[in-house]
């Protein structure tokens, strides 16, 4: 009960209107990390706007079984690919693809990404830990955007950056693999901003709190933790995505600039907590 509570003030409840969802109507929305999440939510609330779907993911059947349920609900196309961010040459085959398939895209939602929380004394002998989280977070969805970006390079593209909150956060024990690799997306796509503004290209990020996903499930710590749901994360894009607005963030994000002068503060409680 109190979880709900405090779930309710720090992730306020929103909702859908017409002129959210009128603005997806007949656009090509390609979103990666479709299958489960965020992306499978985002999918489902926009299908029924006659667009035309790229969904991207890793598991074949959960794909097929959405896009199954888009072109019911309204999709005029659906187009699965199945691709691994990991494996840089799965996203060369697919950028190949992709290029050859469509002429332009309207919407392009990068959302797939790779959460790891851990020690530095369990990291030190696995280096997959940087090196997926780096490929996921950072090297792949670079390349797909920059080998497609021939299909952006138009007028009233949006192109958007599923984020997180711990960009905006010191420096946090524990999570020097998933920070480091977000924060150096987020600064890519924030360095490019003013260049792809002038090919008319508008750059949207939502900076996420917790969201409840497959992705947080396996990490104990977050059992009890107050966290924003998918379709809710899925809302707030959507609602970003059709407003004038380049960021969302929660409304108690702004409070956070007052750690960056305590941030050793901050990192030794956390690291407590994490000891608890």
């Amino acid at each position: 009960m109190r979880q709900a509570w405090l779930q309710s003030i720090l992730f306020p409840h929103q909702k859908l209107n017409k002129n959210h969802l009128d603005f997806f109507e007949g656009k090509t929305v390609l979103i990666t990390g479709a299958s489960y999440g965020i992306g499978f939510e985002i999918s489902k609330l926009i299908a029924s706007q006659k667009t035309n779907l790229i969904l991207i993911a890793r598991t074949q059947e959960k794909l097929q079984e959405l896009q199954n349920y888009c072109l019911q609900a309204g999709a005029s196309t659906c187009t699965i690919f199945l691709c691994d961010f990991y494996q840089l040459e799965q996203v060369k085959e697919l950028s190949d693809k992709i290029k050859n398939q469509f002429s332009k895209i309207d919407i392009w939602i990068s959302n797939a990404g790779k959460s790891i929380m851990r020690s530095f004394e369990h990291s030190k002998d696995r280096w997959q830990d940087i090196d997926r989280s780096i490929h996921v977070n950072f090297l792949s969805p670079v390349y797909l955007i920059q080998n497609c970006f021939s299909l952006l390079n138009h007028q009233n593209t949006v192109l958007v950056n599923v984020s997180a909150l711990n960009v905006k956060m010191p420096a946090t024990p524990h999570w020097a693999a998933y920070q480091s690799s977000k924060t150096a997306f987020d600064q890519w796509c924030q360095s490019n901003a003013a260049e792809w503004k002038q090919k008319g290209i508008k750059l949207k990020t939502a900076y996420l709190p917790l969201v409840e996903t497959r992705m947080s499930e396996p990490n104990p710590q977050y059992a009890q933790m107050p966290k924003m749901s998918a379709s809710q994360a899925a809302i707030k894009i959507i609602r970003l995505i059709s407003s004038n607005k380049s960021t969302y963030q929660v409304w108690w994000a702004f409070g956070l600039i007052f750690l960056f002068p305590f941030k050793k503060l901050w990192a030794k409680s956390m690291l407590k907590s994490y000891q608890k």
